[in-house]
């Protein structure tokens, strides 16, 4: 399984580790471990242990990609809450998550790093 920004789940991935180190995943394949991600203002692409923190409005869960027992469950979540929103509600929140992006990788933090989740005083490291 492959998570884009545009996947469904990427609205639940709190944080992203590759090899225990956090990274600003732009592009995931849960198969092979391979991760795409911006490193001081470049893309890089790297192979290894990939571990993601989801979270919902419910509870919030870890995952190790070989056990997809729980992202099964969110992924079913995703698509019964988008099968219930209608079709303007859809335009709108695909609007946001764009702009929340663009903001993401075009806006300093309040320290001056230009990829916030790369920030350790933002992410309290």
């Amino acid at each position: 399984m492959n998570i884009l920004p545009s996947s469904l789940l990427s609205q639940y991935i709190k944080a992203v580790e590759l090899d225990g180190k956090p990274v600003s995943a732009t592009f995931i394949d849960m198969e092979t471990g391979r991760v795409q991600y911006w490193d001081s203002g470049n893309q890089v692409e790297a192979t290894g242990k990939v571990c993601i923190l989801l979270e919902s409005k419910d509870e919030k869960v870890s995952l190790d990609p070989i056990l997809s027992n729980e992202l099964d469950k969110l992924l079913e979540r995703a698509k019964q809450h988008m099968a219930r929103m209608s079709p303007e509600d859809r335009r709108k929140m695909y609007e946001e998550q764009k702009q929340s992006f663009i903001r993401a990788f075009t806006t300093p933090c309040e320290h001056g790093v230009l990829d916030f989740e790369q920030c350790t005083k933002c992410r309290g490291v």
